[in-house]
């Protein structure tokens, strides 16, 4: 389970683009006993095709460790070692936004919520993405922005040809140099 300060504390300083913490990327888990028998969680499953993932907690210990129960494992198990039975039809190749494993996630006030590691790869993709155009100190456009923005720019000008270009250059801009 993904909790902070524990891997959400050295992912979360990387996202960037109004993702603030690995919880808002989560959808809320929804949370059965561990008393339930296969066939409940199945029927639970079956039903809420939205779901990737379920929380399981002793309902005599709620303060304890949670599990997760995701659905793609929980198929394959009930369908069998060769792949036989009643949950054959859902044993199949997974769409790409659910290539990976599942995560149980703990919010700041002890929510739990369920999320696709894909959706933390999205992420974090978005982020390194936005930091390889952006200065880390100002949070401007770096030259290849400035290049690229040109380039339109020009293509822009057609025929006319004419396209303005304000430079400055700031001395002594970073403290210390």
């Amino acid at each position: 389970m993904l909790t902070t300060p524990g891997l959400t504390g050295l992912i979360e300083p990387l996202l960037h683009g109004g993702v603030t913490s690995v919880a808002a990327l989560a959808r809320a888990a929804v949370t059965v006993d561990a008393a339930q028998t296969c066939g409940q969680v199945d029927a639970l499953l079956r039903g809420r095709p939205e779901l990737l993932a379920i929380a399981v907690r002793r309902r005599d210990d709620p303060g304890g460790e949670p599990g997760l129960v995701g659905r793609d494992r929980f198929s394959r198990q009930v369908s069998g070692p060769f792949g036989y039975g009643r949950a054959l039809h859902e044993h199949r190749r997974r769409p790409p936004a659910q290539r990976y494993d599942e995560v149980l996630v703990a919010g700041d006030d002890g929510a739990l919520g369920v999320m696709a590691v894909a959706d933390l790869f999205e992420a974090l993709a978005a982020s390194y993405a936005d930091q390889a155009l952006h200065g880390g100190l100002t949070g401007l456009a770096n030259l290849e922005v400035f290049f690229r923005r040109l380039h339109g720019a020009c293509a822009r000008a057609g025929d006319s040809g004419r396209v303005a270009v304000l430079f400055v250059d700031l001395d002594r801009f970073y403290a210390g140099q």
